[in-house]
């Protein structure tokens, strides 16, 4: 009886486009639902993935994904696959599934009670650090706080840590192409501290991370 705190988007175009879009012939083709669900962000695929298999599904920016059923068939389990293991990131409603779990709705005071909390709370993460990704080629990059990440397709992850606000802001606005406040530097000044203390995770500059 968790309550639902996010909303995933699904599609469920003509039968006849998502046929042309298969390639095959339209003619008694079903109408095939896909979840598009750029804003979950992190590991989430960029590309729409078929709701109506559970089949491993190659994203256009690289990266491996399935729907696998779980509870019973109740909810699907968006999966990620990292080095031949499927990693869980979270799971919805299934929309061909029980109808006392499909049509239970996600109710707007619980949708703002946790909005709320995620950038209001001074310990949630979105107030405490500074995130930036995106998408290159099919590397995905990653800042947080005073670490840069990037996420190979073949699983790997290299790792380069900052050694001063100036490498942060300079890695916002040349790869990211972020165009920052002119106070920008004044907000990071706490990075030298931390980075100087070892302890890149824990420095506040929620001013403009979103």
């Amino acid at each position: 009886d968790t309550p639902y705190t996010h909303l995933v988007l699904l599609v469920t175009p003509p039968a006849a486009a998502a046929a042309e879009a298969a390639g095959v012939d339209a003619d008694g083709a079903a109408p095939k639902s896909y979840l598009v669900d750029v804003g979950f962000g992190g590991l989430q695929s960029l590309s729409p993935l078929l709701v109506d298999t559970e089949e491993p599904q190659l994203a256009t920016e690289g990266g491996t994904y399935r729907l696998t059923a779980t509870d019973g068939g109740a909810y699907l389990t968006a999966q990620w696959q990292l080095r031949g293991e499927w990693q869980d990131m979270y799971k919805f409603a299934n929309p061909r599934g029980r109808a006392d779990v499909r049509e239970v709705a996600a109710l707007v005071c619980d949708q703002q009670v946790a909005n709320f909390w995620s950038f209001a709370w001074p310990e949630a993460r979105w107030t405490g650090c500074l995130f930036a990704a995106r998408i290159v080629g099919i590397d995905r990059v990653h800042v947080l706080n005073s670490e840069k990440c990037v996420r190979h397709a073949d699983g790997t992850t290299t790792r380069t840590p900052f050694e001063c606000s100036s490498e942060v802001l300079a890695c916002l606005r040349g790869e990211f192409g972020l165009v920052l406040p002119p106070d920008a530097e004044l907000d990071l000044a706490l990075i030298d501290a931390q980075v100087r203390k070892g302890a890149p995770s824990t420095f506040h500059v929620a001013s403009y991370a979103s």
